[in-house]
């Protein structure tokens, strides 16, 4: 079992690394959240590691911290959830953030991340409470620090910005749409939007003149 990697990034493809370690180069699935905070091409970095074992193939996820990754290890033990959707939701949210929605019942946090509907989202709430519980139990306090002052994510302004165009009269299938729409073509810049930002591109969506 491989618990961490450390070696040299050649390779920094978003949500890609390859790490060469002692001349053995390791793909590694970092989640968005962490990514960036990835050291350039060249230099040395250490990740944690999960990887999954499949008949046909093996798929490696790291990450800059232990306890993201006993997360990750909690996210998939949820009914429905794999590797790939908790890179999912971990490419959408911090841990920090992740915890906090499900603690508050946030459904709009997890919702505006994609393949997550109304049901994965309620499930994950279910059954990710009693797990967080114990989760924070085993790690230090700057972690429940950290989640008591986190800062939201592009997640967090979608869910805002969605309740913003209903507010405004459009329809749950419109926001939804639009704010899809503008996802899909601004790509990574959204981890960038604040709440304004999303209203706006979408009203560009919805009202095709502004």
């Amino acid at each position: 079992m491989i618990a961490f990697l450390k070696g040299t990034i050649v390779v920094k493809e978003p949500p890609v690394i390859v790490l060469d370690v002692q001349g053995v180069g390791y793909e590694l699935k970092v989640p968005l959240s962490g990514f960036y905070d990835l050291p350039e091409v060249g230099k040395t970095a250490m990740l944690y590691v999960h990887v999954v074992y499949r008949e046909d193939s093996q798929n490696a996820y790291g990450f800059l911290e232990a306890t993201d990754r006993d997360f990750f290890r909690e996210l998939i033990k949820v009914n429905g959830v794999g590797p790939n959707l908790a890179h999912t939701i971990l490419s959408g949210l911090s841990v920090q953030e992740c915890v906090r929605a499900v603690e508050d019942n946030y459904l709009g946090s997890l919702t505006a991340l994609p393949g997550i509907g109304k049901r994965t989202a309620e499930r994950l709430i279910l059954e990710l409470k009693p797990r967080i519980e114990k989760w924070l139990k085993n790690n230090s306090s700057a972690v429940q620090q950290a989640i008591e002052i986190s800062t939201p994510t592009f997640a967090h302004h979608y869910a805002d910005a969605e309740a913003a165009l209903l507010s405004l009269g459009y329809k749950p299938t419109e926001a939804k749409k639009a704010l899809d729409k503008v996802n899909k073509t601004h790509d990574n810049a959204v981890t960038d939007f604040t709440s304004e930002d999303y209203i706006r591109n979408a009203l560009k969506v919805l009202v095709p003149s502004q």
